[in-house]
């Protein structure tokens, strides 16, 4: 039997201004396309996330713009929205693609969430976006990835010694 409508995959609205529980997201380009190898759109693509996530009273907790995905680990104010932020960061970033030799579409439709809840939850996903360049095989320590951010005042207070060692 099939469903009339397809399922959402969205949480209320309201869910996406919450206060208390950190965010991780995951976007994804179009069709695995490899743009954040190019350094200069990726630094700028990061310049811009800092300035929305500014602009929108987003703290950043961590990111990691790998060649084809970006993970983050953000939490708002309630001013704004998770999915206007991220409506307007592809938006601007993709406009601009353009003049660094990117057409077309440059990221999937839609992102990935997952509200985090609990200090395991909370390591685990910083964890994972940390060690992403490492897994992959791209650095052997974190520090030498370029697009890489940790905060050291994490979501719930996280000290650096609970965070991964990259050595």
């Amino acid at each position: 039997m099939f469903l009339k409508y397809p399922k959402r995959i969205r949480l209320p609205l309201a869910a996406y201004r919450e206060l208390v529980n950190p965010c991780a997201i995951t976007i994804c380009t179009h069709e695995k396309s490899p743009i954040f190898q190019n350094l200069k759109f990726g630094l700028f693509c990061i310049d811009l996330l800092k300035q929305l996530c500014n602009e929108g009273q987003f703290k950043i907790f961590a990111y990691c713009f790998m060649a084809d995905h970006i993970h983050l680990l953000i939490q708002g104010d309630g001013s704004t929205s998770i999915i206007d932020l991220m409506r307007k960061f592809k938006s601007i970033s993709t406009l601009k693609s353009r003049e660094f030799g990117f057409s077309g579409r440059i990221y999937q439709p839609r992102f990935y969430d997952h509200f985090l809840k609990g200090e395991d939850d909370i390591e685990k996903h910083t964890r994972y976006i940390l060690e992403n360049p490492i897994r992959k095989g791209m650095v052997k320590r974190i520090e030498d990835y370029p697009c890489l951010l940790y905060t050291s005042s994490s979501p719930r207070d996280l000290s650096t010694s609970r965070m991964p060692s990259s050595a």
